[in-house]
């Protein structure tokens, strides 16, 4: 029994020494996604109000003006500067 499980260790060891060892990459894809229908697919997405900025979820941003609403939480005796 003990003999078997060292025989497989030994076996799963070299088979990893042997993948490691075989230069493997990826196949390389060229995509062209630049096309008219992405760009007006971008502009249509990228316009109204919406959280686009990440830093803050309690903040509304109009696309394409950049005009941001922020909301800000406060309780009372909480001093901000």
């Amino acid at each position: 029994m003990k003999k078997a499980f060292y025989i497989t260790i030994a076996l799963i060891a070299i088979v990893l020494t042997l993948l490691s060892q075989a230069r493997l990459s990826a196949q390389a894809v060229h995509r062209d996604i630049r096309t008219p229908e992405y760009r007006q697919l971008q502009e249509k997405l990228a316009s109204g109000w919406n959280t686009w900025y990440n830093n803050s979820v309690a903040s509304e941003v109009l696309l394409p003006e950049a005009f941001s609403i922020n909301l800000c939480f406060s309780g009372p005796g909480v001093r901000t500067i």
